[in-house]
């Protein structure tokens, strides 16, 4: 299923999340990030995508740079 597909499925999904974590996995996501030369946001979208690619979306490419022609 293409993106658009699915975001107008989902009714009008607009790319922004907010999500609250531990102060403890912050700073681990930030560390990890920070080793892989990546930012934040960009490694929490690709795990996010990760664990929705099978089965729920599996023609949805996972790229490690700059996605926002993807997204």
């Amino acid at each position: 299923m293409k993106v658009q597909h699915l975001c107008k499925r989902l009714g009008g999904a607009n790319g922004h999340l907010s999500v609250r974590v531990l102060r403890s996995i912050h700073a681990a996501l930030l560390a990890k990030a920070k080793k892989e030369g990546i930012s934040l946001n960009q490694l929490c979208l690709t795990k996010l995508a990760v664990q929705l690619r099978p089965p729920v979306m599996p023609d949805v490419q996972i790229c490690a740079g700059p996605c926002r022609d993807h997204w």
